[in-house]
This record gives C-alpha cells, sequence and structure tokens, in this order.
C-alpha cells in the first residue's frame, strides 16, 4: 500500500465513508433478549476536558472499561497499548517506548532514544513522562486496577496536552468516589507460565457516600507476584570467555508489582465540586526481561541470561492531587494541582561492557565484576486552570486555560569496579604494569568506582491555550485551537572517577518556545454519523546532552567527527487527519476510522556512538507518516459480538540526514522499527444457564507484521550503525476466556495467554559494548484461573 499526500487521504476518505455509510440503519431492538446484550456499550471520555459520549468526539481514539481490562487479561498501561491500532509498544529491557502512528522516541532505529517523549502519559490528572538521557531511565509504565476507563488518543495533542503529546496521549481515568451509593471489587487470580513460575494476584476496590449527596470516598489496593520464566546461567554463553563464579538461577526475571489509590470527593454546595486523590505504585522486579538470544533455546522457549550478575528494578512512584470545581453559571472554572515523587533504580552487569572498549580481552571471573547502578528521581509539580463554557449543548463552546509544571529530574549512574586499580586488577593485567594513576590520571572515585555521575534537570514550563467550537448549523461545526508554551530548561552534571576523567562540574541552559495550533470541521450527517477533517501541530522541548567523558582516542574521533552535538532543539510535526465515526443498528454496530498524513521536522535523534558505549542527541532530518486506523465492533445477535481493530503505518524519512558532512539516515528508511500493520480480532459468545447463571467466552488474537525496512542504525554506510541492531520479526498472540457469571455479581473464569507459545526474539541486541545487550520476548504460555465479585 503507498500513500502519496493530501489527494489521496481525501480519496480514502471518501472510501471510508462509503464504507460506512453502507450499513444499513435500521432497529434491531426487536431481536434483542433479555438474556443477552442487547447494545454496545457507551465510554464517555475527557480528550477534549470535558465529558463527552466517543462516539462525538472528533479524535481518533480508543477506549477501554473496566469490563474491557479484565475481559483480556490487562493489568497495565502497556497491556493497552499492545491492543491499541495504530500503537507500537515492545518494551527494551529496561526501556517503555510507546510510539503512536509511528512517530517514537528512539528514530533512527537504534537501541537507545534520547530527549522528552513522544508520547504523553497521564494518571488522571498528573504528566508521569520523564526526560530520557544518558541514564538510560524510561516512564513508568502504569498499573492499572481499580479504573473508570483509559483513554488512548491517536495524533498531535499539544493543544490540550502540551509538549511530549507528539504523537498522541495515553491516560488512565480513575473510578471517582460516588455521593450516592457503595459498591466494591475484588479480584483473585492464579496462574502458570510454561517453564516458567507461579504467577498470583489479589486486589479489592470499595468505596460510597460518607455523607449522602456531600462527601464520598474510594479506596482500592492490588498486588500481584509475576513468577518469571528466564533463568540465568553464564556457562552458557555461547562464546568461549564464560564468566567464572557467575549466578545460576531459575526464574530471575520474577517480580513483584504493588498499586494503591484513594479519593475523597466533597460536593459542598451545588457550586463547588472538590476531589483529592493519592495514587501509588511500586515495582520490584529481580532481574530484568533480557536473554542471550545466542545461548539457550530461545525457539523453543528456554530463555537464558548469560550475565555473571542479576540486573534488578525498583520503580516506586506517587502522585498526590487536587481537582476543583467552580460552578459560575455562566462558565466552569476547574484547579487541577497535581504532584509526582518517582524513585527508579537499576542494576546493569557491565563485568564485560567497559573492558573491549580499551581493547582488553573479557573477563573471566566474577573477582572483575562491575555491577552499575542508574536510576532517577523526579520531582514534577504541576498547575492548571481551565475557564469554560458550562453546557455541552451550547452553541458556542470554548476552553481557556493557564498550565504551569516545573519538573526536576536527577539521573545517576554509578560503575563499581573494584578490581579496575588494585595491583593485578585490570589495569595493571592490560596496561604493563600500570597504576590506575599512570594509566588514567586518576584513582577509583571513594575508592570503589570507575565512574560516577549525577544529572540535574530542571524544566519550567508556562502555557497558555484556548480551543472554541461553533456550530454553523445543526450539522456542520467549526472548531480550532492553539497553546503558546514556553520552557527554561537547565542542566547540570557532577562526574568523577577515572572513567570521567577525574572530578568535573558542568552546566548548561536551553530555553525554546513554540506555538502549537488545531483547527478542524466536523460534519454531524445524522444523530448516528460524525465526519471530522482536522490539521493539528505537535512538538517536543528541546534540551542539552550529557557530556561524554570516556578517554579513548577512538571515543573521541567519533564524537568529533560528528560536531560532539552538545544539545538538540525542539522538533515538531504538522498532521492532517480524515475520519468518520458511525453507530448503528440500536448502537448494536460501530465503525470508527480515520487517515493521517504526518510530515515530522527537525526530529530529535540518538546517534550510537560504538567507541563510547553511549548515544549522543542531535536535531536530524525529515520524515512522514501515513496510514489509517479502522475500530469495527457489533452485537452479531444478543449473544455474539466481535471486534477488529486495524491499522497501518508507514514512517519513513524523506530527506537524507547529516552531521558535520557524516550521513546519519538516508530518505526511504524507517524512522524505528515498528511493526506497519497490526491487528486485534475479538469474538465472544454468552449464553444463559439456570439459576441465574452465564457463562462466557472470549478469543481474542493479537498480530504486528515485520518491518522490511531497513532503520539507519542497520545502514552500514551511516554514522551510527550498529551491526548488532536486529529488525523484529512478527509477533502473534492469541488469549482467550471461559467464565461463568453468577447473578449476585462473582465471576469465575478460566484463561489462557500466549495459547499458541510463541516465542518471537524482540529488540535483540548481540553487542556486549552496551548496556542494552539481550532480547526480549513476549511472556510464554500462561494459564490459569481468575476470580472476581462485584457488589
Amino acid at each position: 500500500m503507498k500513500i502519496t499526500g493530501l489527494p489521496v487521504l481525501s480519496g480514502l476518505g471518501l472510501a471510508l465513508w462509503a464504507t460506512v455509510s453502507s450499513f444499513p440503519a435500521v432497529s434491531a431492538g426487536a431481536s434483542a433478549k433479555s438474556t443477552g446484550i442487547e447494545a454496545l456499550e457507551e465510554v464517555v471520555v475527557t480528550a477534549q476536558r470535558r465529558e463527552e459520549n466517543i462516539s462525538r468526539v472528533p479524535i481518533s481514539i480508543s477506549a477501554f472499561s473496566q469490563t474491557d481490562l479484565n475481559t483480556r487479561d490487562i493489568k497495565s498501561v502497556g497491556d493497552i497499548a499492545k491492543i491499541s491500532p495504530g500503537v507500537d509498544f515492545r518494551p527494551v529491557g529496561y526501556r517503555n517506548w510507546i510510539a503512536i502512528r509511528g512517530i517514537s522516541l528512539n528514530a533512527g532505529g537504534g537501541v537507545a532514544g534520547l530527549g522528552p517523549d513522544t508520547t504523553a502519559l497521564y494518571v488522571d490528572d498528573a504528566p508521569i513522562q520523564a526526560r530520557y538521557a544518558n541514564a538510560a531511565v524510561a516512564n513508568a509504565v502504569p498499573l492499572v486496577f481499580d479504573v473508570d476507563h483509559i483513554e488512548v488518543l491517536r495524533g498531535p495533542q499539544g493543544t490540550v496536552f502540551g509538549a511530549s503529546a507528539e504523537g498522541g496521549a495515553i491516560r488512565v481515568i480513575s473510578h471517582a468516589p460516588s455521593l450516592t451509593q457503595y459498591s466494591g471489587f475484588a479480584r483473585g487470580e492464579a496462574s502458570q507460565i510454561d517453564a516458567g513460575g507461579v504467577n498470583s494476584e489479589m486486589g479489592v476496590a470499595y468505596g460510597g457516600p460518607i455523607v449522602a449527596d456531600k462527601l464520598g470516598f474510594r479506596v482500592s489496593a492490588w498486588s500481584s507476584h509475576d513468577g518469571g520464566f528466564i533463568d540465568n546461567d553464564p556457562r552458557q554463553h555461547s562464546q568461549p570467555w564464560p564468566v567464572a563464579g557467575g549466578l545460576v538461577a531459575s526464574n530471575v526475571n520474577k517480580a513483584e508489582k504493588y498499586a494503591a489509590r484513594a479519593a475523597l470527593l466533597w460536593k459542598p454546595t451545588s457550586a463547588l465540586t472538590a476531589e483529592a486523590a493519592f495514587f501509588y505504585q511500586k515495582r520490584d522486579q529481580n532481574s530484568a526481561d533480557l536473554f542471550d538470544a545466542t545461548s539457550g533455546n530461545p525457539g523453543d522457549g528456554r530463555f537464558v541470561s548469560t550475565r555473571g550478575l542479576i540486573q534488578p528494578i525498583n520503580d516506586t512512584f506517587y502522585t498526590p492531587s487536587l481537582k476543583l470545581i467552580f460552578d459560575l453559571g455562566w462558565s466552569q472554572l476547574t484547579s487541577v494541582s497535581a504532584y509526582l515523587r518517582r524513585d527508579d533504580t537499576q542494576g546493569y552487569d557491565y563485568t564485560t561492557v567497559l573492558p573491549p572498549a580499551f581493547g582488553w580481552p573479557l573477563p573471566t571471573t566474577m573477582a572483575d565484576a562491575e555491577p552499575t547502578i542508574v536510576g532517577t528521581n523526579q520531582d514534577n509539580f504541576t498547575q492548571e486552570i481551565r475557564l469554560q463554557s458550562p453546557n455541552a449543548t451550547d452553541r458556542f463552546r470554548w476552553t481557556l486555560g493557564l498550565y504551569y509544571s516545573d519538573l526536576r529530574q536527577h539521573d545517576f549512574e554509578t560503575v563499581a569496579a573494584p578490581s579496575w586499580c588494585i595491583p593485578g586488577g585490570l589495569v595493571f593485567r592490560n596496561e604493563m604494569g600500570k597504576t590506575c594513576t599512570q594509566f588514567h590520571g586518576f584513582e577509583l572515585f571513594q575508592g570503589l568506582y570507575t565512574y560516577s555521575s549525577d544529572q540535574y534537570f530542571g524544566d519550567k514550563s508556562k502555557a497558555v491555550f484556548a480551543n472554541a467550537e461553533f456550530d454553523i448549523n445543526p450539522h456542520f461545526t467549526v472548531f480550532g485551537g492553539a497553546r503558546y508554551e514556553k520552557q527554561d530548561s537547565t542542566y547540570l552534571t557532577v562526574s568523577d572517577g577515572p572513567l570521567a576523567g577525574g572530578p568535573s562540574r558542568e552546566t548548561a541552559t536551553a530555553n525554546s518556545s513554540i506555538v502549537a495550533p488545531k483547527a478542524g470541521v466536523n460534519w454531524k450527517v445524522d444523530d448516528q454519523t460524525l465526519v471530522y477533517v482536522s490539521v493539528a501541530k505537535g512538538y517536543r522541548a528541546g534540551g542539552v546532552n550529557i557530556p561524554v567523558h570516556l578517554q579513548v582516542q577512538s571515543c573521541i574521533d567519533q564524537l568529533n567527527a560528528l560536531g560532539n552535538p552538545t544539545g538538540y532543539k525542539p522538533d515538531y510535526l504538522w498532521s492532517y487527519e480524515l475520519g468518520a465515526k458511525r453507530t448503528m443498528l440500536d448502537r448494536r454496530l460501530s465503525v470508527e476510522g480515520s487517515i493521517y498524513h504526518i510530515d515530522w521536522s527537525n526530529i530529535i535523534s540518538s546517534i550510537h556512538i560504538p567507541a563510547c558505549a553511549t548515544h549522543v542527541a542531535s536535531n536530524l532530518g525529515k520524515a512522514k507518516s501515513e496510514g489509517f486506523d479502522l475500530s469495527i465492533k457489533a452485537l452479531l445477535t444478543p449473544n455474539w459480538s466481535t471486534g477488529l481493530y486495524l491499522a497501518y503505518t508507514n514512517a519513513q524519512y524523506v530527506t537524507d540526514s547529516t552531521l558535520f558532512g557524516e550521513t546519519t539516515a538516508r530518505s526511504g528508511q524507517a524512522v524505528s522499527d515498528i511493526s506497519p500493520w497490526n491487528l486485534t480480532a475479538e469474538i465472544g459468545y454468552q449464553a444463559p444457564l439456570a439459576g441465574n447463571k452465564t457463562w462466557y467466552a472470549h478469543v481474542e488474537d493479537r498480530y504486528n507484521n515485520k518491518n522490511d525496512k531497513l532503520v539507519p542504525a542497520q545502514d552500514r554506510t551511516v554514522a551510527g550503525y550498529d551491526p548488532d541492531v536486529n529488525t523484529n520479526p512478527a509477533v502473534n498472540q492469541l488469549n482467550a476466556h471461559l467464565g461463568l457469571r453468577f447473578s449476585g455479581g462473582a465471576d469465575v473464569s478460566l484463561f489462557a495467554t500466549n495459547m499458541l507459545n510463541a516465542h518471537p526474539v524482540l529488540n535483540r541486541h548481540d553487542g556486549l559494548i552496551d548496556i542494552t545487550s539481550g532480547a526480549f520476548t513476549i511472556r510464554p504460555l500462561t494459564f490459569g484461573v481468575s476470580m472476581l465479585y462485584h457488589w
């Protein structure tokens, strides 16, 4: 399939509209039975900062209710990303990159991405994304348990959600306290991973009025144990240099996860509503989900890590927030204050990483082990104030807003190498008996570290934004908006140790501002049909590179060849979209689709510097992304339901990119290794049984195809070429549920995920001089039992 621009988009739009219009608008209500489902679930979303039915929002959006999450065994935002059309999510060990419509953090296709993320993540009104720097700490991925729904917004959302919503946004909307009735929800689960460990889960939520119509609460708590499926055994390394004495253990990627939320809703008068909330999440993973693709037997489900040390991940964050809504009669005033505190540490095994950078042979004993810790601390405060028209039915609807954020991030990295400088140690053995002072000019920092670095980022943003809609007549609406945002950033790097060239302290500043407009037209053909066309701008803020300290001549030469980029400017894109939404047959059939063309300029890109064992960021080239997404949901009968969710994305460079005479990407190459096609198909059945019970079955298939285009990192003729980068294969995952619902609110089901026990080797990187060495796969066949209870 080839999409060449807006004329073709218009043609595809007419074809889409013809397809949607071809379904007969007849009633099926007479055939509905009380024992089955009579209509598709209607999800109310707040993508435009006001409550609207999803079918009336002129945005390509997917929404998932708590029922959807239970049926699909979804436990995190990462799981949501995997089943959303046009969204690509494949974690790379410690990374959690989410690309929407081909707009990806790791532009250039390497194993690292640098700079602000391209997808905004929200827990309610609190943004949780991090700035991705050289310490390689990615965003936290929110766990989901007691939620109202989750929204996936495709296309730039910068006008409403600001920087980093360049490709889109994902929002977790929690279950709000009720002022009128009590309700509760509990879930327990146990499962077994094929050739792996046992998983377990338990959670409960409860809430209701403390004072009827005035004060209410909602609390929830959830925990899970992941049994793991990767074994650690350095003796199985495929090369002739196994590190003697390394850890040998089974299921090392086991993990403990916890989430909790408490909310209090107060409505003292009809004109004031206040909600205070607190969300907490903790993830303790024994070792990363990385394995050695050249060892074990991945094709037969035998996954082995050959690192001498485990590589743990400990990630905790919490977000208190306060939301105030004032009904002024002529308008509604909303104030949202949110804070994020995050503490993350990740362990790496550098034992086989640094010696090759100096041309030394690999160690053969864990006496030369080099445990490395990287991490981040985030302290982010955001404040938003919105004034908007009071009624969604007004002919003229408007929103004015002010936004302020103070985001502070402290990244850190330490490389401990006790044997580096001692007599008979690594330097002594490999540099003709030299001491560290003779070879490096410095001894170990604090007697232990070859490298220590603390990186402090401060981002202060101020923005003003406005949106408006005007109904020309009952069928046509014009809408438009704009956001002006200014960001002032400061950077401080404090480093020490022989590999840092001794003590140093470097500061830098970066300032940027941008205007992000959006405009379009809605055509309400009838009460069930919406067609829209829109144009919008998305953007990310600029920043400064962390200095590269490795004092190896080959590293210095490669940096100099690229001009030693010290920073990067904001990048931006323009998105052109045509979409249609239609519900039919008394809401028993829903069809939504959109087609788009995106021009992406000044792209913040990561450049691999092999001799430095790291990456730097710069602005490189232009790209385009074109494609479509289609969602079809249907109640075939009151008992049978089905869904089809399809997307195609073609994201490629449209110019050659150069940096100081070095080619970094070529026209026609893929921006990153995302799947061009992703498809989720599902079918469900339910039927009554005696005693007011209902049995049900649900089968879902998720498919992502292989990207046959080269990414720049795979092109040996460009700077940043990495021979260890591999393209991901196609991925197919089949899941199923079989359950029984009781009239009293209980639900017991058997489930299986990855029923075909697929073992795709994903994000494979075999290089030793990189912390991202290893590969990832989806969890093997897992089967278990789940018990739910609602009251």
